[in-house]
């Protein structure tokens, strides 16, 4: 029977006699039959021979299939045990094929049967739908009209290029074929694919467990302990670091967005927070955006914002969105313009870094090597030059070549026509911090040095004045001016920024660094042992040492490792980029790599990169945020033994027992990156240039 009418029936003609006439038919189990039709299975009770208590067949099963439904269609069936189908053809069928077996001197008992008591008590109804539950349905945009909506939805961020959920919707379906469904770009806005998140939309599932792999079955994602993840009933949820949760409903708008232009390169946003509706969690931060593309994000709940670096003459359009502690971020707010004033002075330029070395293309003679990047805040006009000065005097002006100055010119094109006619002023998102050449460092070499003295190096920038607008306007091809600002027209003159913090460099003759296949002699000494932390420092014990290991033809000497450290002895790094442990400080170690220079001893280094520990615990309690460099859990192998919660690859050697196993296949092989990193951080010393 199928929603009270009957819609088919079964014979049982193996059965000589069945005394569950007025029993009810076992549970009805449901299977998939496809997506349009639905497979029925029960089984009759203990069928007995007559007048004999023997068994003749046990839990026999019987199966239907159902194709006259429609997709997605529910519906209710019963089951009802009978000895002869209704009147009609069937039965006539029934009763001439029993006639034949049965021998002439028994009698039929089934001839006998009164009406009333030939169909027994229908069975319990079972409440079915004509779904596929590991369908992959259409994902919303807005999450509060998923909230809404029925089966299971799970946003998912990773740093592989594809993922796929390898998963069961209950345990008759099984679990499906590997690699498992694939995962897709997330278009909800609270959970963007610019930001890496991807989703699976199961709309007539109705529980689940799942396990998330990179698709040729290299990296698994499984709960901690090695468990799947399972999600118990329908809902929206959000599976990151090695937790699945349910996703609660996101902020609200902020309300009263403000936006004040400071001067020619900033803008100062403020709001009023949004109101907390009982259901939603309390916000944690706000994301802003700039021309609808996020641009920063606030300290935790503060609701002011500055937005720097940007171009003079220029209206920017703002929209400010809450976020939660699961890092869901509600609706934008209404957005608002404002237009930068006068271009202002530039701040100082950044990380200026100084270092002696030979150099080839000056015949292998002494020099100073500068490197630096552009201002954090170019004060809202390009940058054209940068004045360099050596003991507080002037003495070169490095000119930035014209190509770099006419990307800042392309980069500033109305976003479309139509946007453009609308809204002269607004450009695109961008900002002197997004141009191509705002990342790349600058150098210089200063040639006029002298052996053993010391120099004090500083820069300072200066903005494109009349004369070099002049010229980049009659240049080949001439420069294409923004739409509106025409800034080659607003330059000033001597416009210069403050001198960034001065670096300091010796000029000593460093060694060159053995290279494999040299023919060379090398007498390597290891420079410490298990308690050499425990000195006051460790650094100013070998600056004593260093005459007397030169003496006993020492010229390689490995230096234990420098970078901040849970342990003592520096095998638990932490922050890589703080030179500063228990062997001694960066400016003792700095002292110490000069001198060893002048008696011709190379320094090693020595840094640990298989494993690091963090320095913060995560809004979960677990030890997995990284400062110096910034790792979150995507750097820790998803099993590592030590501290869990890892999302990266997995171990592909013997796990860590004290400390996070870092992930060899995160971001790009980040730990090799990050190693370079360290180097390039020590290279800031002035004497540890050839080592590097």
């Amino acid at each position: 029977m199928r929603d009270g009418r009957e819609l088919a029936t079964v014979l049982a003609t193996a059965t000589t006699q069945s005394q569950a006439a007025k029993q009810s038919q076992n549970e009805l189990q449901v299977k998939r039959s496809g997506s349009s039709s639905i497979l029925r299975s029960g089984s009759f009770s203990t069928i007995l021979r007559r007048g004999s208590s023997t068994m003749l067949r046990e839990m026999e099963s019987f199966t239907w299939t159902d194709a006259a439904v429609e997709h997605a269609g529910s519906y209710s069936y019963t089951v009802t045990a009978c000895h002869l189908p209704a009147a009609g053809k069937l039965r006539e069928a029934v009763l001439k094929e029993r006639q034949a077996r049965v021998a002439p001197e028994e009698h039929d008992f089934l001839l006998d049967v009164q009406e009333g008591l030939n169909a027994g008590e229908a069975s319990s109804a079972v409440e079915a739908s004509a779904v596929d539950e590991l369908e992959i349905g259409r994902c919303q945009e807005q999450l509060r009209k998923m909230l809404k909506s029925g089966g299971i939805t799970v946003f998912y961020k990773t740093s592989w290029a594809r993922a796929y959920a390898h998963c069961c919707a209950s345990e008759e379906l099984g679990w499906s074929t590997l690699p498992g469904l694939s995962l897709e770009p997330s278009p909800c806005h609270a959970f963007p694919a610019s930001e890496g998140w991807l989703v699976l939309c199961l709309p007539y599932a109705k529980s689940l467990d799942l396990v998330m792999n990179d698709g040729p079955g290299n990296q698994w994602d499984k709960a901690p302990g090695g468990r799947n993840y399972t999600v118990a009933v329908p809902g929206v949820m959000v599976l990151s670091g090695g937790q699945l949760e349910r996703v609660v409903p996101p902020p609200q708008e902020p309300r009263a967005l403000q936006a004040e232009a400071l001067d020619g390169s900033r803008i100062r946003l403020t709001w009023q927070p949004p109101a907390v509706a009982a259901d939603e969690a309390p916000v944690s931060c706000y994301k802003v955006f700039r021309n609808g593309r996020l641009v920063g994000q606030t300290e935790l709940t503060s609701c002011v914002y500055q937005d720097v670096n940007l171009f003079a003459f220029t209206d920017y359009e703002y929209s400010v969105a809450a976020v939660n502690r699961q890092q869901v971020a509600g609706p934008l707010s209404e957005p608002i313009t404002a237009k930068t004033e006068l271009p202002g002075p530039p701040s100082e330029p950044r990380n200026l870094r100084a270092g002696c070395r030979k150099e080839a293309s000056q015949g292998g003679e002494l020099a100073v090597r500068l490197e630096w990047e552009p201002p954090a805040d170019c004060g809202g006009a390009p940058v054209a030059a940068y004045e360099i000065l050596r003991n507080g005097t002037v003495v070169w002006s490095y000119q930035v070549p014209a190509a770099r100055l006419r990307s800042e010119a392309q980069a500033a094109q109305p976003m479309d026509p139509e946007a453009a006619a609308e809204r002269r002023w607004v450009r695109s998102s961008c900002s002197y911090s997004q141009l191509s050449w705002f990342k790349d460092v600058l150098e210089w070499t200063d040639t006029d040095i002298r052996m053993g003295e010391s120099y004090s190096y500083q820069v300072r920038a200066v903005q494109l004045g009349p004369e070099r607008a002049d010229e980049l306007r009659s240049s080949a091809g001439g420069l294409v001016q923004r739409c509106g600002s025409r800034f080659l027209d607003n330059v000033l003159s001597d416009v210069v920024g403050p001198v960034c913090e001065a670096a300091e460099v010796r000029a000593v003759a460093f060694l060159d660094a053995p290279k494999l296949g040299e023919r060379k002699c090398m007498i390597m000494f290891q420079a410490f042992d298990w308690d050499s932390c425990k000195a006051s420092c460790w650094y100013d014990v070998l600056l004593g040492l260093l005459p007397e290991l030169r003496t006993a033809g020492v010229n390689l000497m490995w230096l234990p490792p420098p970078s901040d450290s849970v342990d003592h002895h520096g095998y638990l790094p932490r922050k890589w980029y703080v030179l500063d442990n228990h062997y001694g400080s960066a400016e003792q170690l700095q002292n110490l790599v000069t001198a060893m220079h002048e008696q011709e001893i190379i320094p090693m280094l020595d840094v640990v990169v298989n494993h690091r520990c963090a320095s913060l615990q995560d809004s979960a309690g677990r030890w997995l945020k990284f400062e110096e460099p910034d790792w979150e859990g995507w750097a820790v192998c998803r099993d590592s033994t030590a501290v869990p919660g890892g999302t990266g690859a997995g171990v592909t050697g013997e796990p860590a027992q004290y400390a996070p196993s870092t992930s060899s296949a995160s971001r790009c092989c980040r730990q090799v990156e990050a190693a370079c990193e360290v180097v390039a951080c020590l290279r800031q010393l002035d004497a540890w240039q050839e080592v590097a």
